[in-house]
């Protein structure tokens, strides 16, 4: 036998059982309420949302949910956490059950936000550190009705991607979340543009960095930036070898690739560093393999072609690319000898990049 209460009692004995078993996540959780509550119909509509995002660029469900609720007047903390949000399904359910409004206008944000996104040269935002990011950003679109970025100035849309690369490349949000997001969202709802000032306020109260130095990068070359901790290097390189209109050494554009076509090029060959180079440790070893200098994106099928030669033995037969992907042409360079020598003049160009296309935020 069903009735209403059927979906809701279901969701708390999962609750209670989850607790001694193999922990399910909060969102499907959250779902499950909505569901049992406001209808069924209305939490597809939102897995419909999600899907169509996630096949488009990749898009998690916690940010959207996030974005979402946040439209209905909870705060972040009620959001993320279930027993808080249990008491809320009800608000949730008087202001936007009912109300088409709200997810129309959450909808045209969303689309804001893809377009943002894709003039940015990011088809695919699994290339994020977090994608929390794309929170504020949404919610700026929500409030101001920003159907389109041709709705927005030259300027504002400057100012945003500033916010965007410093709090990615920064993890501004990888701790005190809630509490982060809530005051941002907050001085968002209160602006009526951009508030990039504001958001870099909220930032030095929270005694973040609000700049990327030469520093900041130089750590790039004692970091593996093809694992998690690392991430955020490898995003900025993506951005930047997009900024610069890289191609991915078949001519194509790096910005008109979608990300599966790509591959993590080292420039250096793993097999040809481990062999002709002695490390200190394992550690010692996979850092400076792995790291911002010797990595870029290449397409999949020339990487394969390419293999294990040296730099010296492949490179010449990409002289048109080299500038594009920050690789010095220097040749004499190019040699096992010269690797640190490389791996700096490589990271200055980078750096030098960094400060022409976001002289606001590269100190």
């Amino acid at each position: 036998e069903e009735d209403e209460r059927t979906l809701m009692d279901m969701a708390e004995a999962f609750i209670r059982v989850n607790r001694y078993g193999v922990r399910i996540g909060n969102i499907e959780l959250m779902l499950s309420y909505l569901g049992g509550e406001i209808g069924g119909e209305f939490v597809s509509r939102i897995r419909k949302i999600h899907d169509k995002l996630e096949d488009k660029i990749g898009l998690d469900l916690q940010p959207l949910l996030r974005f979402l609720f946040s439209n209905s007047g909870l705060k972040q903390a009620e959001i993320s956490r279930v027993d808080l949000f249990r008491r809320n399904v009800r608000v949730i359910r008087e202001r936007i059950g009912g109300e088409t409004e709200i997810l129309r206008k959450s909808e045209d944000a969303i689309n804001a936000l893809v377009e943002f996104l894709e003039n940015l040269g990011i088809i695919d935002v699994r290339i994020l550190p977090s994608q929390i990011v794309l929170v504020p950003i949404l919610k700026f679109f929500y409030v101001e009705g920003i159907r389109s970025i041709n709705n927005l100035s030259s300027n504002e849309i400057k100012d945003i991607e500033n916010w965007f690369v410093l709090a990615s490349f920064n993890g501004y949000y990888s701790s005190s979340l809630n509490t982060k997001l809530e005051k941002d969202l907050e001085v968002i709802q209160e602006s009526s543009s951009f508030p990039f000032e504001k958001l870099k306020n909220n930032m030095r109260r929270r005694r973040a960095r609000t700049v990327i130095s030469y520093d900041d990068l130089r750590r790039g070359l004692d970091t593996n930036i093809l694992k998690k901790s690392g991430q955020n290097y490898l995003f900025l390189l993506y951005l930047l070898l997009v900024k610069n209109n890289a191609d991915d050494w078949t001519g194509r554009l790096i910005k008109e690739c979608n990300m599966k076509e790509l591959e993590k090029h080292h420039i250096f060959p793993r097999d040809y560093l481990k062999e002709n180079m002695s490390f200190e440790t394992d550690e010692d070893e996979e850092k400076k393999i792995n790291c911002l200098g010797n990595i870029t994106f290449i397409n999949k099928n020339v990487n394969n072609e390419i293999g294990d030669r040296p730099p010296k033995d492949y490179l010449p037969n990409y002289l048109n690319a080299l500038e594009g992907h920050f690789i010095p042409d220097d040749e004499s360079l190019w040699t096992i000898d010269n690797y640190e020598s490389f791996l700096e003049e490589r990271l200055n160009l980078i750096y030098s990049a960094g400060k022409r296309y976001f002289s606001d935020i590269f100190a």
